[in-house]
Formats: C-alpha cells, sequence, structure tokens
C-alpha cells in the first residue's frame, strides 16, 4: 500500500513537472529557428532581439498573474490555463501571418512560462509529504533541463540534411510547431492529477481535501495534516500584502527575491544560451560548439539528477552554500584563462564545472525553497513576486552580456563578465549563510512559525 502511495505521488508529480520541460523547451526552441526567422522575416538587429526575447517579456507578465490564478482557479486549473497558452502559442508561432503576430504568439507562450513556473513547484509542493518534499519539487527543474536539452536535438533533427531555403521557408516552423505535441499531452495529462488539498480547505472543500490526502499519506496522517491546515487557515490575519508588515514575512519575502535574483546573476543563463558563440570565440569551429553545448547539457542533465536524490538528505541550506562556493572558483578561474588567452582543457573543465555546481545546488535547490518556504495565506502572492524578480534578473543577465564581454577592452575579452558572475556567486554564499533558514523537513504549516520567530 506504501509503494502505491508513493507512485501516486511520484505520478501525479512527474505531471505537473511536465509544466518546467515545457518551459525548458519553449525557451530553448528558438535558438534553433532564430537564424531562419531572421531571413524569413528580413529582420534587423532590434527584429532579431524582439524574436529571441519576446517570450520572455510575457514571462514577466505571467508571473505576475500566476498568484492571483491559483488561487482563484485553484493550482491545477492554473497549470491547465498554462497548457492551452503553450499550445496556442505554438501552433501560432508556426504559422503567425505576419512577424507582429509571430511576437503575439511568442508573448502568449511567455505567459503560460510565466505561469507554470510558479504554479508548478507550488502544486508539486502542496501534494508531496515534507520528508521527500525535495526529491518531488526537484523533478520540476529536472524537467527544465530535459526540455532545455532534448530540444537541441529535436532541432538538429528536423535540420539534418535539409537544404537552407526549406529550413528559411517551413523548418522553423517545424521547430516551433513542435512544441504544441508536448503541450497538447501536458493538458490531456493534468485532468488525472487531483487537486490541491491546501486550496480545497482555502475554498471549504474539506471533505476533497481529506480525501486527497489520504490517497498521498493515510487515513491517520489526513486527519493531522488537515487539522495543521485548518488551524493555519482559521487564523484571523488577512493574507496578501498586508501579512508582510510582520517583519518575518517581509524578510520570507527578501529571501525569496534573494534567492531569484542570485539564481540568475551568478550567470548560468549567459554561459547556457551563448555557449556555441562562447566556445567559438575559444576557437573551436562550429561542429565542435555544438558537440561542446551538448556536453554541457548532458553535464547539467547529469548533476541534476544527483541532486534529486541528495537534496532530501543533504539539506537546502549546505547545499546553496556548496554551489555558491564552487560557482564563485570556477568561474574566477575561467575568467582568468579567458583573460590570458589560455584555451585548453582546464578551461572546459571551468566551465563545465561551473555547470555542475549549479546543476546540483541552486539550479534545483532555489525552487524547492521558494515553493516551500511561505505559509498558505501569502504563498501565491509571494511565490509570483519571487518568480517575477527571476524573470527580470534573466531579462537582464541574457540582454547585458554582449556587452559585458566586451568591458576593459580587446584583450579582456568576456573574462569581465565571468569575474562579475564569480562576484555574485561569493556574495549570494554571503547572504544565505547569514540570513536563509533550512526549510528540510519542515511541514508547509511551520515554515510561518519560523519566519515569524524572526
Amino acid at each position: 500500500m506504501q509503494k502505491s502511495r508513493a507512485y501516486y505521488i511520484f505520478l501525479i508529480s512527474a505531471i505537473a513537472a511536465i509544466g518546467g520541460l515545457l518551459i525548458g523547451y519553449d525557451t530553448a526552441v528558438i535558438s534553433g529557428a532564430e537564424g531562419h526567422l531572421k531571413t524569413f522575416f528580413k529582420l534587423n538587429d532590434i527584429g532579431e532581439g524582439l524574436a529571441v526575447s519576446s517570450a520572455l517579456f510575457g514571462c514577466l507578465g505571467g508571473a505576475l498573474i500566476a498568484g492571483w490564478m491559483s488561487n482563484y482557479f485553484g493550482r491545477k486549473s492554473a497549470l491547465i490555463i498554462a497548457a492551452v497558452l503553450f499550445t496556442v502559442s505554438a501552433i501560432g508561432s508556426a504559422f503567425p501571418g505576419n512577424f507582429e503576430m509571430f511576437l503575439v504568439y511568442r508573448i502568449i507562450g511567455g505567459i503560460g512560462v510565466g505561469v507554470a513556473g510558479v504554479v508548478s513547484t507550488m502544486y508539486i509542493g502542496e501534494v508531496s509529504p515534507k520528508k521527500k518534499r525535495g526529491f518531488y519539487i526537484s523533478f520540476y527543474q529536472m524537467a527544465v533541463v530535459i526540455g532545455i536539452f532534448g530540444v537541441y536535438f529535436v532541432n538538429y533533427a528536423i535540420a539534418k540534411g535539409q537544404s537552407s531555403d526549406w529550413l528559411e521557408k517551413t523548418g522553423w516552423r517545424w521547430m516551433l510547431g513542435s512544441e504544441a505535441l508536448v503541450s497538447a499531452l501536458y493538458f490531456i495529462l493534468l485532468f488525472f492529477v487531483p487537486k490541491s488539498p491546501r486550496w480545497l480547505v482555502e475554498n471549504n472543500r474539506t471533505e476533497e481535501a481529506k480525501e486527497v490526502l489520504a490517497k498521498i499519506g493515510d487515513e491517520e496522517n489526513a486527519i493531522k495534516v488537515l487539522a495543521e491546515i485548518q488551524m493555519n487557515m482559521t487564523s484571523k490575519e488577512k493574507g496578501g500584502f498586508p501579512y508582510f508588515k510582520k517583519s518575518g514575512m517581509l524578510l520570507a519575502l527578501m529571501i525569496g527575491i534573494a534567492l531569484s535574483v542570485f539564481q540568475q546573476f551568478v550567470g548560468i543563463n549567459a554561459v547556457l544560451y551563448y555557449a556555441p558563440e562562447i566556445f567559438n570565440r575559444m576557437g573551436y569551429d562550429s561542429d565542435s560548439s555544438y558537440i561542446q553545448t551538448v556536453i554541457g547539457g548532458g553535464v547539467n542533465f547529469v548533476f541534476t539528477i544527483l541532486a534529486i536524490y541528495t537534496i532530501d538528505s543533504f539539506g537546502r541550506k549546505p547545499l546553496l552554500l556548496w554551489g555558491s562556493a564552487m560557482m564563485g572558483i570556477f568561474m574566477i578561474l575561467l575568467g582568468y584563462n579567458v583573460m590570458n588567452g589560455v584555451l585548453n582543457i582546464y578551461t572546459l573543465v571551468y566551465m563545465y564545472g561551473f555547470i555542475a555546481a549549479f546543476a546540483m545546488s541552486w539550479g534545483p535547490v532555489v525552487w524547492v525553497m521558494i515553493a516551500e518556504m511561505y505559509p498558505l495565506k501569502i504563498k501565491g502572492l509571494a511565490m509570483s513576486i519571487a518568480i517575477f524578480s527571476q524573470y527580470v534578473a534573466n531579462v537582464l543577465v541574457t540582454f547585458s552580456f554582449p556587452i559585458l564581454r566586451n568591458v576593459g577592452g580587446e584583450g579582456m575579452n568576456e573574462s569581465f563578465a565571468y569575474f562579475l558572475y564569480g562576484g555574485f556567486a561569493f556574495i549570494s554564499w554571503i547572504v544565505i549563510k547569514r540570513f536563509a533558514p533550512e526549510t528540510k523537513g519542515r511541514s508547509l504549516e511551520e515554515m510561518g512559525g519560523i519566519w515569524e520567530s524572526k
């Protein structure tokens, strides 16, 4: 019986995490289509930038409304809406009619990314037991990695052996449209997962909540958890922004924002998004750059799996501290080699080492902590604000890297950017050491009391 419950939690968590796979797929699929889009629509530099970044602007809007959607419609329904947005975006951006409509459909997909980014981890955190919550929430980051890694192969399979003319007229449509298959499957599977028990209690559907809790635990545990949720919900204090007036809650929000911002400011997306170009600047030809990029994706994949199986034993805070230190060291070493024109096996080791350290720490752990550190009264709002901050930081890093890599003159190359990212990694170590609590093994209801004590 215990195995069947574990399998059930595994299954519904994996389904919810497909939202992460679609996020990775949606944000990375443009990498294969971008050059052909530029030719097809005859884009200038500004148009090319809009084609690549339009989804990110949708992400900002999606993250802002995700908390409201998850509270008003429920976690499950919000994910279903996100799946619809992904599907509409995939089909519409493949057959847009004109460039303006292409941007509209990409923004629609970005809204889906913003919603799924908040609600997927929120849902998983609310249906998984506290002792294994880190394991299950990490599915989300694993799915993001699979989505990014997988779409490289999808784009390659579509482009392989095809003429430039076919790719410019038709190939990019297949690349962008391929996402519709995954999003449609996600839409169907979501109807087989239960509603969040905590949302059900919040909306006075206690019996339904008890049934869900019994499925993911047992009858005795369901009664105990239900009582904890009800006690948390019967407090007369109002949720939302007024609740942040409590100093502990404001600190909780600031820590969530800091986690999100530092996750981007350490430079992971600069490395992932610009990987082929970085390898080209290191002196590798196009084929070798592609191979190195795939190897980097493989490193990301392997160490994310390691994180999933260690996060509930090592704890959240130790992994973040270890990751900050290792990322800082690898980035400084990488910057030093690049600045001195040393492009050897050690340079690759430093880059892959940075990716591995991120994948085993800040990649999955930030999503886990944000999903489990807030009491129910402010959960949706706080997660929306934190993840909105993450997308803002993502935009800043993505757009600033081409500028930063030229700071300091030609001799510096992009080493200044690497030194800067390494500095942020060391600063993140100080912030986590000083302010972040350990959330391992604590119930979602316990976290409210921990913040209030601060």
